[in-house]
């Protein structure tokens, strides 16, 4: 049976996955951990600021390699299919209270070098109101390799009904990492 280690931190907010590290292995299955910056979705509020801490004490609990990047990035704006795909939204990635002085090339880049994917699939933005400037865990994610679910709405006059329907078009449109397209896009009622 594994064993569980838990550790207590001071921290501001909940939202670990927009703030602390992502972990990720290597060829080898050696764990390491990124520390992105965390700007508090775009310096939006100040008192969270001091969770942008949160990796270096993990870092300073656990024996890995740590990789800083040096670019601003939550845990929330990608998700990943495992396979080499990464899905994200410009309206996050490139919003200019990220990493103005980034371009979509350069944050690939980025995303390439230290999570090892090699495909990018890109939906505009999220829906009305969102804090997080369209954090895809907010609206479409991967369950397997190879299938998204994502959120849609179907009544026009919703104010997030234009959004989310160009999303789920690009996504019928996308192909995976093998350049493989979508076999069955379609639209699921509960």
């Amino acid at each position: 049976m594994a064993k569980s280690i838990f550790y207590v931190s001071d921290y501001a907010d909940v939202w670990f996955r927009d703030y602390g590290p992502i972990f990720v292995k290597n060829q080898n299955h050696e764990l390491a951990m990124i520390h992105w910056d965390f700007n508090s979705w775009g310096e939006k509020y100040e008192t969270l600021l001091k969770d942008r801490q949160i990796p270096d004490v993990i870092k300073q609990k656990m024996p890995l390699k740590c990789f800083k990047p040096g670019i601003v990035l939550e845990g929330g704006s990608i998700d990943v299919n495992g396979k080499g795909t990464l899905l994200t939204t410009t309206q996050c990635l490139l919003n200019k209270n990220r990493n103005p002085n980034l371009d979509k090339k350069q944050i690939e880049k980025y995303l390439a070098d230290y999570l090892g994917v090699n495909h990018f699939i890109w939906l505009k933005c999220g829906i009305l109101g969102d804090d997080t400037d369209g954090h895809i865990d907010d609206l479409a994610r991967f369950v397997n390799p190879s299938t998204v679910v994502c959120a849609f709405q179907e009544d026009e006059n919703d104010v997030d009904y234009d959004a989310l329907k160009e999303n789920y078009q690009i996504l019928c449109q996308a192909v995976d990492q093998d350049g493989e397209k979508t076999q069955d896009c379609q639209v699921a009622h509960a």
